[in-house]
């Protein structure tokens, strides 16, 4: 039955990621087929991500009232829906309405999927849990490419209708899966709920991380093969390469990082929070020394500092929303991963518009990679400093 429960929590994210994924995969047949410039078809993958801080804390209240299944039920067959009909999209209009409407679905998976892991499994197995069911992320990723690579750029139409298929088996599971998941007992107003929340000095230490370190994830991704491509001199298929790799260490490092956490460390998600930290920072300054050293050495070094940072910034989401649903009450962890999932998409935002400001201002990417690392290892003196419990929460994160 554990068994069960944890498929169901990875393949919520998984099949939700493959569905923006996707669209980003057949970037070039869909914004030719619906007639978009390269700007407005950014805005639709905007759209998507912008939908998502906007009803997360709403979704969040939602999902303690309602329970795991019915809300996992519900997110997924609202991206059952949209990809459904975005397969159909003859303009861009109709494409970003039903991008907002998959955004604001797949809103739900994240406070759902963790109320299921504190639901569902033991405390000394949180961290690991969370780790395995985020890792649905990049193996949803993985998926996306490998479709975009084999069925060929014409097919993004049937690859569309293939994950509303693929999410409304999900919403099917999620109603199946036996036992547990069933509504906590909270009670009360949205408002009054989320302050409380929002009062929880530890939590919000842990949100606050979380952003500042996706801040750096986001800059990583975005920037990744054009600096690999660019001064670092690497073709456009070696690049591709390393940045799908940085994926697949990506989904092994969440879950080597849970098992840490909890096995070794007794759950303290802090502290393997800091370690990611400080080890992302001498990736980011590899990186940027990288395209200095010259080739072949600059490129191999550059090589290795970003699968380092796929498993540094790209693998500690699990142990963030481990560390994030200890420091809240049961009854409010929907909620604070409502507040959890504000900040964090926030992150992929600021982070590419600031790195991408900096690259014109310095003339070049080793002041912003250095700025990176200094912003890491800032993060892991931040965590490093003990909060004591406050009465909105759970007691420390981590503890």
């Amino acid at each position: 039955m554990g068994g069960v429960r944890l498929f169901l929590l990875f393949a919520a994210h998984c099949v939700g990621t493959i569905n923006i994924m996707g669209v980003m995969a057949f970037a070039p047949a869909i914004q030719r087929d619906l007639g978009l410039d390269t700007a407005t078809f950014g805005l639709l993958v905007a759209a998507y991500y912008g939908a998502q801080p906007v009803v997360a804390l709403p979704g969040g209240w939602l999902v303690d009232r309602i329970g795991v299944k019915a809300a996992l039920a519900l997110s997924m067959a609202g991206v059952s829906i949209s990809a459904g009909l975005f397969a159909t999209s003859a303009g861009g209009g109709m494409a970003a309405g039903l991008l907002i409407l998959a955004g604001i679905a797949y809103s739900l998976v994240n406070p759902a999927t963790s109320v299921g892991v504190v639901t569902w499994f033991p405390p000394d197995w949180r961290s690991t849990m969370m780790s395995v069911k985020q890792a649905g992320v990049p193996a949803g990723g993985l998926i996306a490419a490998i479709i975009a690579g084999l069925a060929g750029p014409d097919a993004w139409r049937v690859s569309a209708g293939a994950v509303a298929v693929a999410a409304a088996l999900t919403a099917v599971l999620a109603l199946a899966t036996p036992g547990g998941g069933a509504p906590s007992l909270a009670r009360g107003p949205m408002l009054a709920g989320l302050l409380t929340v929002l009062r929880n000095r530890a939590l919000m230490r842990v949100c606050l991380t979380t952003f500042l370190l996706n801040t750096a994830q986001g800059a990583f991704y975005a920037y990744l093969v054009l600096y690999l491509v660019g001064p670092v001199g690497l073709s456009p298929a070696v690049a591709a390469l390393i940045f799908g790799a940085t994926h697949i260490v990506s989904a092994i490092a969440r879950i080597l990082w849970g098992l840490l956490a909890d096995r070794v460390w007794g759950g303290d998600g802090p502290r393997v929070l800091r370690l990611i930290a400080f080890a992302a920072g001498l990736g980011f300054l590899g990186l940027g020394l990288g395209s200095g050293l010259g080739a072949p050495w600059g490129q191999a070094a550059a090589g290795a500092a970003a699968l380092a940072l796929g498993m540094t910034i790209a693998g500690f989401a699990g142990v963030a929303q481990g560390a994030a649903a200890t420091a809240a009450p049961r009854a409010q962890i929907g909620a604070a991963m409502g507040v959890f999932m504000v900040l964090t998409p926030l992150g992929s935002v600021v982070g590419p518009s600031l790195f991408g400001g900096l690259i014109g201002l310095s003339g070049g990417y080793l002041v912003p990679y250095l700025l990176l690392a200094c912003v890491t290892v800032v993060v892991g003196l931040f965590v490093l400093r003990p909060v004591p419990p406050s009465r909105g929460g759970g007691g420390p994160a981590g503890a």
